[in-house]
């Protein structure tokens, strides 16, 4: 009887913990935005970085446009 008990307590652990598993499995965090006066900061500093390069700064001027689609005014 008690060796019957203790697997239905492993089992019933196992079974558990395969529950908490499956629950948070697949969740993501949710990433903060950013400000969007970070953008400006960021774009200053690519654009810095370029060197005069045209296709530098163009780049640099397209990852500022994908920064205001995402960024937060509230901050």
């Amino acid at each position: 009887m008690k060796k019957l008990l203790k697997i239905g307590l492993i089992g019933f652990a196992l079974g558990a913990s395969a529950g908490v598993a499956s629950a948070t499995l697949g969740s993501e965090e949710t990433v903060a935005r950013p400000c969007c006066s970070s953008c400006d900061s960021a774009w200053e500093s690519c654009f810095n970085s370029c060197g005069g390069t045209e296709a530098c700064a163009t780049q640099c001027d397209t990852q500022t446009a994908s920064c205001y689609r995402w960024c937060s005014f509230s901050c």
